[in-house]
């Protein structure tokens, strides 16, 4: 009866949820379209902010910062989207055990930048944008810690 049990819970690779968010691309053609789409939007976001720094620099365009806070919005709305599509491709324990990381990484998110907002205006620090992809990191956690009630 015990290994009737074990066979039926729910097994995910640690490695590729710590790491890529995702519960692996071994059996799931969404996680692999999301990987491919994560992985196109970033080589956009590092070629585009490549050129955009050089046009800056050789041509002194005053434009560039928007093309870079352009580059930033576009690319990460675009792999939110992917992301929300890879989830409505998950069976419904997936989806459900994606959707408890996200919560914890909204509320977890929303108390680090409220915090930050505060020592920004405090202390006139500009923060940068790019310290939301360490909200990434938290949610992965956040995925390791909600599958684990699963186990």
């Amino acid at each position: 009866m015990r290994d009737q049990t074990r066979e039926s819970e729910a097994r995910w690779p640690l490695a590729s949820m710590l790491c890529i968010g995702t519960f692996g691309t071994a059996h799931s053609p969404a996680a692999r379209l999301y990987h491919r789409r994560c992985w196109v939007a970033l080589a956009v976001l590092i070629v585009g902010s490549f050129l955009s720094s050089v046009a800056g620099a050789a041509y002194d365009a005053p434009g560039t910062r928007w093309v870079f806070a352009a580059l930033l919005g576009g690319t990460f709305s675009y792999i939110a989207w992917a992301l929300w599509r890879y989830v409505s491709a998950l069976d419904e324990l997936g989806r459900r055990v994606q959707m408890e990381a996200m919560a914890i990484t909204y509320v977890v998110g929303m108390a680090v930048f409220v915090s930050l907002g505060g020592v920004q205006t405090a202390t006139r620090w500009n923060i940068s944008p790019l310290v939301f992809i360490g909200l990434e990191l938290i949610r992965s956690a956040a995925l390791v810690a909600v599958s684990r009630q699963y186990r």
